[in-house]
């Protein structure tokens, strides 16, 4: 029994290359699958990712294997090139808005019983709570109902820096104090 190895030790195994990756079949859009048959090679390409050509060890092929496969190269590469110029005008736009939640700047536009009523970025605003919480995430507002909000949220006090006349006092049931 000396010479016995089980399967699976004493063999090596050559590890991928960190380029290839795995064709994920169930990914969202799915993916269409093309087979040259000649060569007996299939080809994949995600629907979300169009002009995307890729080998059944999830490595990219060259448009020329694509077309061969049956892929409408030219159109496909034209929504590649779409797909890309939206993804770049997209965070051009949203760097002007500034309203990438991480670099938002977080200015507090009115505050009564320490709620807050806060803007996050571009012309969206947001509640907190006294204990720092933001009580809208995922929900943004606008200027006038973050501050009708607040209102509901502490009616009995007055609103800090939020009176329309600028002098920072609401009487109570949420109407503006007139001098």
């Amino acid at each position: 029994m000396s010479g016995f190895t089980p399967i699976g030790q004493g063999h090596s195994t050559p590890a991928r290359p960190s380029s290839e990756r795995k064709i994920d079949y169930d990914r969202p859009g799915g993916v269409i699958i093309k087979l040259i048959a000649d060569l007996g090679m299939e080809v994949f390409m995600y629907r979300a990712e169009p002009g995307v050509y890729l080998s059944a060890h999830g490595t990219e092929v060259p448009e020329v294997l694509a077309k061969r496969a049956g892929f409408d190269t030219e159109r496909l590469g034209k929504l590649r090139e779409h797909s890309r110029l939206v993804a770049q005008a997209t965070e051009v736009y949203a760097k002007q808005l500034d309203i990438n939640e991480t670099k938002a700047s977080r200015t507090v536009i009115a505050e009564k019983d320490g709620f807050q009523v806060v803007l996050i970025g571009g012309v969206r605003y947001g509640i907190f709570s006294p204990d720092g919480m933001e009580l809208t995430k995922g929900m943004p507002l606008t200027e006038a109902v973050a501050l009708e909000l607040l209102e509901q949220l502490a009616p009995s006090s007055k609103v800090d820096g939020a009176g329309s006349d600028g002098s920072g006092e609401r009487a109570a049931g949420g109407r503006v104090r007139k001098p």
